[in-house]
């Protein structure tokens, strides 16, 4: 249409080739660490923004907690959108929390929006959990009451996280956790607790640098 062709000649975005804009809408959001909160009432979410991702290199922290205004770029006119409506999910890490806000988060994409996430980040003590709970489930030889409930808590956690419900994940953050010591035994712990969300997909796992053998 004129105005399409207008927006076109007068934008000098939409002036570049695809792929120059595909590199500064990459550009624009890489670096954005989005996490995930239950709102007040049951059901409704809101997004918490911070530039903290562990081993990555970050930029100052985001001054804003809504999300729209992160993927306010993607909505500028009808062509950006078709390009680009997709890449939010791809460019950003989505912090989880095993408290079920994840899960809401997840149900609320479409299926393309869900299978489009590269990358999530868990916190230290989250991966630790899951470790923990996994190491006991696959150590223990018997069925009695104390091992069934430990079974029981590792499907909540894992089913709370919903990583394997992430068609497109390539990559698992731990974040960096000032008041940890991280030692190597403490890391198999945090990388069998993620290894038990992906279900041996093969996925990166990423954690904090460690200090002590």
């Amino acid at each position: 249409s004129r105005s399409k062709e207008c927006n076109r000649q007068q934008s000098p975005l939409l002036r570049l080739p695809g792929e120059l804009r595909n590199k500064v809408y990459e550009y624009a959001m890489t670096g954005i660490t989005v996490t995930v909160h239950l709102a007040g009432r049951r059901g409704a979410e809101t997004y918490a923004l911070h530039a903290n991702v562990a081993a990555t290199p970050t930029t100052d922290a985001i001054s804003t907690s809504d999300m729209n205004r992160v993927i306010g770029l993607t909505r500028v006119c009808r062509q950006i959108q078709v390009e680009t409506h997709l890449l939010p999910f791809a460019s950003i890490t989505f912090h989880g929390v095993s408290n079920g806000s994840f899960l809401t988060f997840i149900d609320s994409l479409s299926n393309a929006q869900r299978d489009a996430i590269s990358t999530v980040q868990i916190c230290t003590t989250d991966a630790e959990i899951g470790g923990i709970l996994w190491n006991k489930v696959n150590t223990s030889g018997s069925n009695d009451f104390p091992s069934q409930r430990t079974h029981l808590e590792l499907l909540e956690w894992s089913r709370d996280l919903a990583f394997d419900r992430l068609g497109g994940l390539k990559r698992v953050v731990v974040e960096k956790d000032s008041q940890w010591v991280y030692t190597f035994t403490r890391e198999h712990v945090l990388r069998d607790g993620i290894r038990s969300l992906v279900k041996g997909r093969d996925v990166e796992i990423i954690v904090p640098k460690i200090l002590h053998g």
